[in-house]
């Protein structure tokens, strides 16, 4: 025998036709929280070989081809939900000019998710040191939320991915959860770098 939980008549949880594994049902009020999935990264990482004007997904090893570190996948429970992606990163941008000429952004696929323009992004990452003298050895971090709405059904799995674009050359690397320089010691910052997926109600 299959049951559901109703409240004034909009049924919230069912037991899927009886197989016993709870499900949201087609009353869960708009705006409800439904799921949350995430992925945090305590390795350190680099990429390497960024080209400038390019968008990469973040990964450990050579831009474009190395191992992704900061991806999350999420099966929506409900059609058409909006998610809310956050990430939280930590580490150090190489060389120093990148500081002043780089985007952080999302991808729900292959999709970039970004303000448009030749230097969209969604955020740009923030700055602890003013001069070249502290480059390898003070941290980058950046936080970045995008609320999306693909219009995609329920039980479709969906992978978004943080990715980084830099503006000034050629041959940059990303370095996560570490300063450039690899000394263990109060100098030396280390941290740890997260996405999340929030699956909300439409």
């Amino acid at each position: 025998m299959s049951g559901s939980l109703k409240v004034g008549g909009s049924e919230l949880i069912n037991d899927n036709g009886g197989s016993g594994a709870l499900q949201w049902g087609s009353g869960v009020p708009s705006g409800s929280i439904v799921q949350v999935q995430f992925n945090q990264h305590a390795d350190y990482a680099v990429m390497s070989s960024i080209n400038a004007e390019t968008y990469y997904v973040l990964c450990n090893g050579t831009a474009g081809s190395g191992t992704e570190i900061l991806n999350v996948t999420v099966t929506p429970k409900i059609s058409n939900s909006k998610f809310l992606i956050e990430a939280q990163w930590f580490g150090e941008l190489d060389d120093y000019s990148q500081q002043h000429n780089h985007t952080w952004a999302f991808y729900r696929g292959s999709t970039v998710l970004k303000a448009s323009g030749t230097s969209g992004g969604i955020q740009a990452g923030w700055n602890t040191f003013p001069s070249l003298s502290n480059n390898d050895t003070t941290p980058n971090g950046v936080f970045l939320r995008y609320f999306d709405s693909p219009s995609i059904n329920a039980e479709t799995a969906t992978t978004y991915k943080l990715g980084y674009r830099q503006h000034h050359g050629n041959g940059a690397s990303v370095h996560t959860n570490r300063v450039v320089n690899a000394g263990d010691n109060s100098g030396y910052e280390r941290g740890i770098s997260n996405i999340s997926v929030t699956e909300i109600a439409p």
